[in-house]
């Protein structure tokens, strides 16, 4: 299927009480419709709906206009009014219509119940048939491109998620490693300077010999500064020239 049909169906319907005294603007307008002048054709509906208001066949046509005029909102309006036609045929291809300007208004569910109901009608209506099975085609697509969109965006942020949760492991064991390290060596130089305490406590032999010999060293300095201190200063003789 390549497309969806969007052929506008005119009908000719039979006249009514309704319809006559609208006959003549409705004509007019069917005229500019097939020069495909829409706005002309627009106007001239319009005056055959002020002249029979409640008339069928011009809120067909008027649907049909507005339809090509783009106003899909008022198409639909004037379709759903053209419905009170008695004719069974005739309201096959209000809702084909119908169908059709739903789908224009991106309804697709509300458009595949219009084709339903045309072809219940009309089960021969090929067009129906058609824009019905090729929106139930696109809509199985659609599901199924919205389903793996849904799956992927699920694995996505399963992924995501891992990834966060593998980051965050990576963070914490990182950061753990680094406390243990800073435990580690602290507890070194706690370790070397309790070390270094016990050598102040606990003196070698040598440390001390050494330190007992500088001792006497000091004392024998001290006593001799003393005794060059005490020493008694003989008189200068001057000598008798």
């Amino acid at each position: 299927m390549k497309k969806i049909i969007f052929i506008i169906l005119m009908v000719s319907f039979s006249a009514s009480a309704l319809f006559a005294g609208a006959s003549g603007s409705v004509r007019k307008g069917n005229a500019q419709y097939k020069k495909q002048q829409f706005p002309n054709a627009y106007e001239h509906y319009r005056d055959a709906q002020m002249s029979a208001p409640n008339a069928p066949e011009v809120n067909y046509n008027l649907g049909d206009a507005l339809y090509k005029l783009g106003d899909y909102e008022q198409a639909l309006n004037e379709y759903n009014k053209a419905l009170r036609t008695k004719d069974k045929k005739t309201k096959s291809k209000i809702y084909y219509n119908i169908g059709n300007t739903l789908y224009r208004m991106q309804k697709q569910d509300e458009a595949i119940q219009g084709y339903k109901k045309a072809l219940e009608l009309n089960p021969k209506d090929e067009d129906a048939k058609y824009n019905l099975q090729y929106l139930i085609q696109e809509k199985k697509q659609q599901n199924q491109q919205g389903k793996n969109n849904k799956d992927g965006k699920d694995k996505k942020d399963d992924k995501q998620k891992d990834k966060d949760a593998k980051d965050k492991q990576d963070k914490q064991n990182k950061e753990k490693e680094q406390k243990d390290k800073q435990a580690q060596d602290k507890q070194k130089e706690d370790q070397q300077g309790e070390k270094n305490e016990e050598k102040k406590k606990y003196m070698s032999k040598e440390d001390v010999d050494r330190l007992l010999q500088m001792s006497k060293e000091q004392e024998k300095d001290a006593l001799k500064k003393k005794m060059k201190t005490a020493m008694p200063q003989l008189p200068k003789v001057e000598q008798d020239w």
